[in-house]
């Protein structure tokens, strides 16, 4: 059973021998669990569920993304259209905006670009959709920062609180001078490596290796459905 962010930080602050860091240690847990969720494609901060419903010309964007996206899930963007699926492939922003969307450029979509600053995050699609297309855009999350972990009955969304408990241990430590940091930081190494091995439930079947559609535009590609010059 997975523990709650204030059983986390009050069993590290015990082994860390730190009892006054409470503070602290909520502060180094958002960050160990930020720091998963930018490393690491996980399942658990899957969201499979956002659309994008396109339509009208000029329509390549921009759409604005969820204040949670971190990156799309590779080769899982894509919609349905009379029953045959399309699947999109990403292109950079900059490369984007060197293709003509003005009226009379349109048909399926075969790629996106994705745009982040500091207003947030938005898709481009291009050729601009010539209708109106329900494009799923399955996505990683970013981690949601607990404002008061010490006191937090919530369930961190990382399963594996041995390891939450011996990374945060091990970073309480170092801040401390005490000499078990480096050992602890290894062993929490150690555990995160054998989950990662396992995550996912991949480990039963082979997993595929494509070509990058930018080079290789044949694999999956939606030309003779629909002509275009452009692309």
């Amino acid at each position: 059973m997975a523990l709650t962010y204030a059983e986390i930080v009050g069993l590290s602050l015990q082994e860390a021998k730190v009892p006054g860091f409470t503070n602290q240690a909520g502060l180094h847990l958002n960050m160990i669990l930020d720091d998963l969720a930018l490393n690491y494609n996980m399942d658990i901060r899957h969201n499979d569920t956002y659309t994008i419903t396109t339509g009208g010309l000029p329509a390549g964007g921009p759409y604005p993304l969820p204040a949670d996206y971190l990156r799309h899930v590779v080769d899982e963007v894509r919609f349905v259209d009379n029953g045959t699926p399309f699947n999109l492939y990403q292109k950079p922003y900059s490369v984007y905006k060197e293709y003509i969307t003005g009226p009379g450029i349109g048909a399926y979509p075969e790629f996106f670009a994705i745009d982040i600053n500091d207003q947030g995050s938005n898709a481009f699609f291009w050729p601009p959709p010539d209708g109106a297309y329900v494009i799923e855009f399955p996505y990683y999350q970013r981690h949601e920062y607990e404002t008061d972990p010490a006191n937090s009955t919530n369930i961190p969304w990382f399963p594996m609180s041995s390891y939450l408990i011996k990374e945060l241990t091990a970073r309480l430590t170092s801040g401390n001078d005490d000499n078990r940091s480096e050992k602890l930081s290894y062993e929490a190494t150690q555990q995160l490596t054998r989950y990662l091995k396992m995550k996912d439930d991949k480990e039963g079947y082979a997993q595929r290796i494509g070509l990058d559609r930018n080079n290789f535009p044949g694999q999956g590609s939606t030309r003779g459905t629909k002509q275009n010059p452009w692309g």
